[in-house]
């Protein structure tokens, strides 16, 4: 029985010793890896398969990249990109219409940030990373997207702050706007479903919508629709703030108001102590 004690333990440490030995060689080549000389974009690629109805798609790997310093990058195939979704909440975005047929990247950064690209199953995602998380109040850079024109997005998403950006023309199924602080613009979107929203920030915006929502806790939003005011079912609520629609003013409103529409349009505003303005142009 002793015997049989010693040859197992004898065994266990023999095991603990081809570990320990396979674990010194893996981490020595580790460190022999060489950093230097690194590019201002990094990416990584882990294969993550996709399978569909049991069949396994042509995409079999999620791409995350890190945009640094300055540069301008042209994706590839991007007629597969159905949604869109910008965090860029210390800078200045700005988003072009372009005849070209990808979608492409221009980006001037501070060296304490860096652009995160992250694109799976027809999702775009960009997000400004502060690397230091403490630069809350440091302007990050700039960041221009060209668009093609023609092309058509099921949904996007933009986060914006300090600084001014621009976003030329955007066409989507539904699109969602919220800028922090900073200034907006938005020069004639069409989608079917809008979302507007500001903490302390200023958004301009004009477009076609069936359904809208906006919403100001202590900044300012003007909102230009085509169409008539009366198409829209109302609901508007206003607390010491100022609500402006259609040239009627509503303040201090101790409950919510609703009016009713000639179609199934639908349009939502709720300020606090900021200001709405929302105007229509009589034209669809």
């Amino acid at each position: 029985m002793k015997q049989n004690i010693k040859q197992i333990g004898l065994a266990c440490l023999t095991a603990l010793v081809g570990v320990a030995s396979f674990a010194t060689i893996t981490f020595a080549d580790a460190n022999t890896t060489d950093n230097t000389d690194l590019p201002s974009t990094l990416e990584t690629v882990v294969e993550t398969p996709i399978v569909v109805n049991n069949i396994t798609t042509e995409e079999t790997r999620r791409r995350k990249t890190f945009l640094t310093g300055s540069g301008s990058e042209t994706l590839t195939d991007t007629s597969s990109i159905t949604e869109l979704e910008i965090s860029f909440k210390q800078g200045s975005v700005n988003v072009r219409r372009t005849t070209e047929k990808e979608i492409s990247l221009d980006w001037n950064l501070n060296p304490q940030f860096s652009l995160e690209k992250k694109w799976k199953n027809g999702k775009l995602e960009l997000e400004l990373d502060d690397v230091a998380n403490t630069l809350k109040t440091t302007n990050a850079g700039d960041l221009i997207i060209y668009i093609p024109e023609s092309m058509t997005f099921r949904s996007v998403k933009f986060e914006t702050g300090l600084g001014t950006s621009v976003i030329e023309h955007i066409s989507a199924y539904e699109a969602d706007f919220e800028a922090k602080s900073g200034d907006l613009t938005i020069h004639s979107f069409q989608v079917d479903s809008v979302s507007l929203e500001t903490k302390y920030g200023k958004i301009n915006a004009s477009g076609v919508a069936n359904r809208v929502e906006t919403d100001a806790d202590y900044g300012t939003i003007n909102l230009n629709l085509a169409g008539n005011a009366e198409e829209y079912k109302r609901e508007f609520k206003a607390d010491s703030g100022t609500l402006i629609v259609d040239s009627q003013t509503y303040s201090n409103l101790r409950k919510k108001i609703k009016l009713a529409g000639s179609s199934a349009k639908k349009l939502t505003a709720e300020v606090e102590t900021g200001s709405i303005n929302i105007q229509f142009s009589g034209t669809n």
